[in-house]
């Protein structure tokens, strides 16, 4: 069984957390060899170019893992719509061979939802039109996944009961938050 990581740096976080990432724990606990083509600060636009490399090497897609989204809200390309976005992973899921099984990550707050202490960055007004814009992006996380018959995998719930701990470099899973990150993946792999 072959198992790939697509997306960004929430499972290519090694430069933030180590080895093993989460595509390691996740791979070794259900006995797949790990294809890994996630990057750090891919976004959206990124991900039909990763699925093209991974089809480029043979192995057949069992399972994709996928996380993204994080960078394009970073860098406000998600404040003129999220209708780019979900066209972009839906491009994605729709070249996932038929047989392959996807789990999809929305995207969790590193704030634990706290405006108080600033919203990446941001104040007052900004920081709650910011948190209007990321919870459509994973509104449409959600709703395009499922479209496709997809399972979306629910890391900002996991998170949200997690601690500051679990971060590494703002938004990364730490070396304590990746086994956490790993589990909200097997969980829903069964």
């Amino acid at each position: 069984m072959n198992l790939f990581t697509f997306g960004d740096s929430i499972l290519d976080s090694e430069a933030y957390s180590g080895r093993p990432v989460a595509g390691d724990l996740i791979a070794e606990s259900i006995g797949a060899r790990l294809h890994h083509f996630a990057v750090d600060g891919a976004t959206s636009h990124n991900l039909v170019g990763q699925l093209r490399m991974a089809k480029m090497i043979g192995d057949p897609i069992d399972i994709a893992i996928v996380t993204i989204g994080g960078n394009d809200f970073l860098t406000g390309s998600l404040f003129n719509g999220v209708d780019e976005f979900g066209r972009r992973l839906g491009n994605f899921l729709i070249g996932l061979p038929k047989d392959a099984k996807a789990y999809v990550a929305n995207v969790y707050d590193p704030t634990f939802g706290d405006n108080s202490s600033g919203f990446l960055g941001l104040y007052g007004d900004a920081a709650l039109e910011a948190r209007k814009v990321y919870h459509l992006m994973n509104q449409r996380i959600a709703a395009t996944t499922t479209l496709m018959g997809y399972t979306l995998v629910d890391i900002k719930a996991v998170f949200d009961a997690g601690t500051p701990k679990w971060y590494a470099n703002t938004i990364e899973p730490s070396k304590i938050g990746v086994p956490h990150l790993a589990q909200a993946f097997l969980k829903a792999i069964g």
